[in-house]
């Protein structure tokens, strides 16, 4: 047996026994942490436990009962003393400890039928998620995108301009009526193109996250988010890649900042000639547009080295998606920085 199939017989039984410990999971997810290791994410015992904690645990709770298993686990296992002139004892294995029977559960043991679908696990309050789940809170998307601001002088002229007002009277040598400036308005327009499918599926939820941060931003003027797959040539409307978008850089003004959320290809960890090539020439035609763009890439900077995300980020800046790099990608959306 080698290591691939070790780790998928190693997950599947971890699967039922949180399903018999009162864990609320569906066959989908057992079928996302096999597609998982077959993308190479993980096979040693450490990358197991942190995959199942990703896919199987929806809270902190579960996180915590899985900590508990794992240790039950790794705890050595001794039967009776033994003397010196005695028979070695086979360790006896510990039976795991009765639980209650779910309402739903047969008499089967692990031939009940899994559902399909778990059911949904209750919502966290806004911002707050397992410490393990994402390396950025939507709370901290919010107030990032709070910072990215245009301001203009192109409101209605209601501000009182103290200093003009001051000034026009020790010039006219009598206050005849105050002085006022128009109101800073922020002209910040955003558009946000995201990576989906392949390997940028296990941060689906994250990039709804994104993009629903950024639309309910009330300061920003206009937010567009676009979809594509792997090289940003086609766009689409929906995440599902369904309904194609027109034109997009006729629609970029200067003023306008684009994010890119992708690996970059260092998720499987090839470099794809035509995918740095495609990248580099839509990533020059932007530039005629707007110089302000920056990309996110979800994968930690050491899985860069090697692979087309490298070669990427040498003509446009890439940031590692974690609360400092989220913050200077905003940055680099309002012109600061390079």
């Amino acid at each position: 047996m080698n290591s691939h199939d070790a780790a998928v017989r190693r997950l599947t039984s971890l699967f039922y026994t949180l399903r018999r410990r009162g864990f609320e999971l569906g066959i989908g997810e057992l079928l996302d942490a096999i597609r998982a290791l077959e993308l190479g994410w993980a096979h040693d015992e450490p990358g197991l436990k942190k995959l199942a904690s990703l896919l199987f645990c929806h809270s902190p709770e579960e996180q915590y009962q899985l900590e508990l298993l794992s240790m039950e686990t790794a705890r050595p296992r001794t039967g009776p003393a033994e003397g010196p002139g005695q028979p070695q004892a086979e360790a006896q294995p510990t039976p795991d400890p009765p639980v209650q029977p779910s309402p739903t559960a047969g008499t089967q043991g692990e031939l009940t039928p899994i559902p399909v679908k778990t059911p949904p696990a209750p919502a966290l309050p806004f911002g707050e998620r397992p410490q393990t789940y994402w390396p950025i809170t939507q709370r901290a998307m919010a107030y990032g995108w709070r910072r990215l601001r245009r301001p203009v002088a192109d409101g209605p002229a209601d501000v009182l301009d103290l200093d003009a007002t001051v000034s026009r009277a020790v010039h006219d040598g009598f206050f005849l009526q105050p002085a006022y400036t128009r109101r800073v308005r922020n002209h910040a327009r955003l558009t946000l193109l995201l990576d989906m499918n392949g390997s940028m599926a296990p941060f689906h939820s994250f990039c709804r996250d994104l993009a629903a941060t950024a639309t309910a931003e009330p300061t920003l003027e206009e937010v567009a988010v676009f979809y594509f797959h792997n090289l940003p040539e086609a766009f689409y409307l929906d995440r599902y890649l369904t309904r194609p978008a027109g034109p997009l850089l006729p629609a970029i003004e200067p003023d306008t900042s684009i994010l890119v959320v992708s690996d970059a290809g260092a998720a499987r960890g090839h470099h794809r000639s035509q995918r740095v090539r495609a990248t580099n020439e839509f990533v020059t035609a932007c530039r005629r547009h707007t110089p302000l763009m920056a990309w996110l890439n979800p994968l930690p900077r050491e899985r860069w080295n090697g692979n087309s995300a490298s070669a990427i980020s040498q003509f446009v800046p890439m940031r590692q998606l974690d609360d400092e790099g989220f913050r200077h990608a905003v940055d680099l959306l309002r012109g600061y920085g390079k």
